[in-house]
């Protein structure tokens, strides 16, 4: 899998609330660093936090756009920003949200993989 077919990867399985699938792209010791919450790392720990994310949201991307991608021997990095539409599962409501995305990419025997993750709005 591509770097860039990796970040998709990503997305979609953000958009089918597939947790697992979502843990499996991040490498073993992979972090996510969310805005205004505590570093979450690890693949399990990741597994978890999207369970409970999933639990109270669902999201669509509605556009993605890859905005530079730089590939060093076995490291990369991808900025991406996205417009989201985020639905509250309890209570319906719904709003669009827009972020810029930082992933940082390692190849290892299974491909690429996101070893860190950071966005903002």
């Amino acid at each position: 899998m591509s770097v860039e077919s990796t970040i998709r990867a990503y997305f979609e399985a953000f958009e089918a609330s597939d947790s697992t699938a979502l843990a499996n792209l991040f490498t073993d010791d992979g972090v996510i660093a969310p805005l205004d919450m505590a570093t979450i790392s690890g693949q399990a720990a990741i597994k978890e936090t999207f369970d409970g994310f999933f639990g109270a949201v669902s999201v669509r991307c509605e556009e993605l756009t890859f905005d530079r991608i730089v590939e060093r021997g076995d490291t990369a990095f991808v900025e991406t920003h996205s417009t989201e539409r985020v639905v509250n599962r309890e209570t319906s409501a719904a709003e669009t949200a827009r972020f810029r995305e930082l992933f940082c990419l390692q190849r290892g025997d299974g491909g690429w993989r996101v070893a860190s993750y950071m966005f903002n709005h």
